[in-house]
């Protein structure tokens, strides 16, 4: 009597079936993947407009609020303002500026000399100054608008961030 000789391995279903699932399981890790280092980029970049346009946002207020006045002798008050110029208690002028708005904007403080307080990691997308200089008994206040956005734009869509940015600021003399 002859023996029958088994062969041991895998059938053409189990090694389809496991491919298949491997092949399954490899896509969606990718795509997995894929979505986290998007995101992950995204925040960075945000984080990076963020902290920028807080820090212009507190230099202003900061050099608003100590301001003896607002000159409006060299721009009067209007709204939809791109330049605010003040007076300090030493009689200095100061200003603050958005320079090139919409193409590698920026802000800049400008007292014996311009100096950007933005760097060339973000650009102004918009922003105004509007002022109201006050009556008797009330403070002027000045609000500053400005949206920021990253300055590289070849950059993918999905990685685009842009910040609006929003203060009424009054000035501490009245």
């Amino acid at each position: 009597m002859k023996k029958k000789r088994q062969i041991q391995g895998f059938t053409l279903l189990e090694m389809l079936v496991t491919i298949s699932l491997l092949a399954l399981i490899a896509t969606t890790g990718t795509q997995l993947l894929t979505t986290i280092l998007k995101n992950s980029s995204k925040a960075r970049i945000g984080q990076l407009v963020k902290q920028e346009g807080n820090f212009a946002m507190m230099a202003m207020e900061r050099t608003i609020r100590n301001a003896k006045s607002i000159d409006i002798s060299s721009i009067p008050c209007s709204s939809e303002m791109t330049k605010l110029a003040l007076v300090n208690y030493n009689g200095d002028d100061l200003a603050f500026e958005f320079i090139n708005i919409g193409a590698s904007g920026y802000i800049a403080s400008e007292g014996a000399s311009i100096k950007p307080i933005t760097s060339d990691a973000v650009e102004v997308s918009s922003g105004n100054f509007e002022c109201d200089s006050g009556l008797d008994n009330s403070p002027a206040m000045i609000k500053v608008d400005f949206t920021l956005k990253q300055a590289n734009s070849s950059l993918r869509p999905e990685e685009t961030v842009s910040i609006p940015f929003h203060q009424t600021i009054s000035l501490r003399n009245y």
